[in-house]
């Protein structure tokens, strides 16, 4: 009997010290910074309404959408094109959203930020009745600080964007036109056709990869000194800093990695900053990666990689971005029928590297993601060549994406 019980208690520590290994998943440190879904609940008229910028208008007949939205799903091919010049039929024009909201007076001491993550093809943005924006690029994402221009508590907001899809479209200041003005080469979908999104900071934070309408480029993640067989490789991340707290402040930066299980599989410290008010500065932070799963075709595999700002001690920013890290490499050169190899390994024709997306042509895997993640890369490592890295995009271009997962 006594053997019994000592073997029962045997398997009992042997299961319970197992589980204990496996710790409970990482929780960061709080912080102001948060990321409102802005989609819902918009009114949309597709015409061009006079005053419809003023926040006293009645908007109440209008139709009420949310985004992303294209006001031409309602007239594209409705013809068979059997002729040149593309799809016909189709409005181009003007069209008014708008968008009635309240913020809690508990924001009142943050930086509020808007991000269009595209809009088709031009738009003028009104926030209770004054103009904030205009946007004239048709592709990219656009962000603005509304932080001196929104109200706060009880009293309402209104966001009106006045959008244009003609394709004969002028830029303002110089009267130029899209190059891709030919509606068969690029029938342009009039709308906000992409997500919104409000960003919430506090006043000393990580800037948003906002580039157009912000200026700033956000967190940069990326790996370098691959051991493939070794699982380990550097990671460093670079954070674009603001000190908007209207003083001084010594600002630093740490690092922590979580695997998809929640484990913490790297935590390092950066460097810290002296910085005045009004400051834009970039910290940095490196440290190794050990036991890595990399990135891969047939394992597309994601860490979280968390940036927290400090200041005297104090968490005052946490930001999220979600990678994973490979590396890839051709050799031979070109010309020489050389081989493109992703950790290590040969790779079934070659990947062309998009933004949003990527391809595999040969084994035709579509290996991206249209989320906002990324994959850090040892980008493109030629026989004598430097290494550049990138978000997923072509070698040193700086996707907006990559702040995406979080900003």
């Amino acid at each position: 009997m006594n053997q019994l019980l000592a073997a029962m208690a045997l398997f009992i520590c042997a299961f319970s010290c197992g589980a204990s290994a496996q710790t409970a998943p990482y929780v960061p440190p709080a912080s102001p910074r948060a990321k409102l879904n802005f989609d819902l609940n918009w009114k949309f008229v597709r015409a061009d309404v006079p005053g419809a910028e003023a926040a006293g208008f009645d908007n109440s007949a209008w139709s009420t959408i949310s985004t992303p939205h294209t006001f031409n799903d309602v007239d594209s091919f409705r013809q068979i094109i059997s002729h040149s010049g593309g799809d016909r039929g189709t409005y181009k024009g003007l069209a008014w959203y708008r968008k009635h909201f309240k913020l809690p007076a508990k924001l009142a001491g943050d930086k509020i930020f808007l991000e269009f993550e595209g809009m088709r093809q031009a738009g003028d943005v009104f926030l209770n009745g004054k103009q904030i924006g205009l946007y004239e690029n048709g592709v990219t994402a656009y962000g603005l600080d509304i932080s001196g221009a929104v109200h706060f508590g009880n009293e309402e907001n209104v966001l009106a964007v006045k959008l244009d899809n003609r394709t004969d479209y002028a830029e303002r200041s110089t009267g130029t036109t899209f190059q891709w003005n030919a509606n068969d080469f690029n029938p342009d979908h009039g709308g906000i056709n992409r997500h919104l999104w409000l960003h919430v900071t506090g006043k000393i934070y990580q800037t948003l990869p906002l580039y157009y309408g912000l200026e700033t480029t956000g967190v940069y993640v990326h790996a370098a000194n691959f051991n493939i067989a070794g699982k380990s490789a550097d990671v460093t991340v670079e954070s674009e800093v603001r000190n908007a707290s209207g003083d001084r402040a010594t600002v630093e930066l740490s690092a922590v990695i979580v695997d998809s299980g929640g484990q913490v599989r790297a935590k390092f410290d950066g460097n810290s900053v002296d910085m005045v008010d009004g400051e834009k500065s970039i910290l940095t932070a490196t440290g190794a990666l050990k036991g890595a799963r990399f990135w891969s075709p047939e394992d597309p595999y994601f860490y979280d990689v968390y940036t927290i700002l400090t200041v005297d001690g104090k968490t005052v920013d946490v930001n999220k971005l979600v990678t994973g890290f490979r590396k890839t490499e051709f050799k031979g050169g070109a010309g020489t029928g050389g081989v493109f190899g992703v950790n290590a390994q040969p790779a079934n024709g070659y990947v062309f590297a998009f933004p949003d997306v990527e391809f595999a042509p040969g084994s035709l895997k579509a290996v991206g993601r249209n989320d906002g993640k990324s994959v850090a890369q040892e980008e493109l490592a030629t026989a004598g060549a430097d290494q550049a890295h990138s978000h997923g995009g072509p070698a040193g271009l700086r996707s907006r994406r990559a702040g995406r997962g979080a900003h």
